[in-house]
């Protein structure tokens, strides 16, 4: 047993738990419903990235399942906020009617394919891209390119913000 946790319905929490303080720090929730799929979640803030997708959990009715159309809609909503080969961290819940998706693709079931994937994939990339636009992502940025360098923050001991060098100046891309 490497795990023995009690239940819980704080899916934050358990998120934090099994994947650090770093991820669960950068926790960023996402919900919406339009089409007839209810989808919720976290993704984690663009300063959190790792070098493969592995980390990008999507549910489909509380099955886990990997779909290309999906994961490029997450590459598409993080566009310009993280650098080239690296992937957002998401763990997202679509809840929607069983007959609008096949799960007989593949042997596993990994695989699905939705009777109207081009809306999930537009109902994804907006939910996403709204809740950045509403969320503040350059101070948690700031903070954490600062957490483990506190001499590096432009900001002094007596709280007087140090001068910007023209290199500080460069926008985060």
């Amino acid at each position: 047993t490497q795990f023995d946790l009690p239940a819980t319905a704080k899916w934050r929490e358990r998120i934090a738990t099994f994947f650090g303080p770093e991820i669960g720090d950068g926790l960023i929730a996402v919900d919406s419903k339009d089409f007839g799929v209810t989808l919720s979640g976290f993704v984690v803030d663009p300063s959190v990235s790792r070098g493969n997708n592995r980390l990008q959990y999507l549910f489909l009715n509380g099955r886990y399942i990997r779909d290309r159309s999906l994961q490029h809609a997450l590459s598409e909503a993080y566009r310009g906020l993280l650098m080239t080969g690296r992937f957002p961290i998401t763990f997202l819940n679509m809840e929607m009617a069983p007959d609008q998706v096949d799960v007989n693709v593949h042997p596993a079931k990994l695989e699905v394919r939705f009777q109207n994937g081009g809306k999930l994939y537009s109902q994804l990339l907006s939910t996403i891209r709204n809740r950045f636009l509403a969320t503040d992502l350059t101070a948690k940025a700031q903070l954490t390119s600062y957490r483990d360098n506190p001499q590096a923050n432009p900001i002094s001991q007596t709280g007087t913000p140090a001068p910007i060098t023209t290199q500080e100046q460069i926008p985060f891309r």
